[in-house]
């Protein structure tokens, strides 16, 4: 709909553009630094691109980064004990 070259015509439309700028900076700023945290955790890029399509929150998936790493650090500790009773 913005695509549409009428509605580039007006004034309006480029102020809208000029408003959201040093909104979207932000916004970018906190989804980089959301996104490394998932990564960094133990979540792949699709895992993490995934939770932020789904949870509508930014502070909560920020909260859920240490309960996911808990989890990883928790699945590999039963993994090498398992492999250690194995031998």
């Amino acid at each position: 709909m913005f695509y549409q070259r009428v509605h580039r015509e007006h004034p309006e439309f480029w102020e809208g553009i000029r408003d959201q700028t040093s909104v979207a900076l932000g916004i970018s700023a906190w989804g980089l630094m959301t996104g490394v945290a998932m990564v960094k955790s133990g979540l792949s890029v699709l895992e993490a691109l995934l939770m932020t399509v789904i949870v509508y929150a930014g502070s909560a998936q920020l909260a859920a980064v240490p309960m996911i790493s808990v989890r990883g650090r928790e699945d590999q500790t039963s993994d090498n004990l398992m492999s250690r009773s194995a031998d």
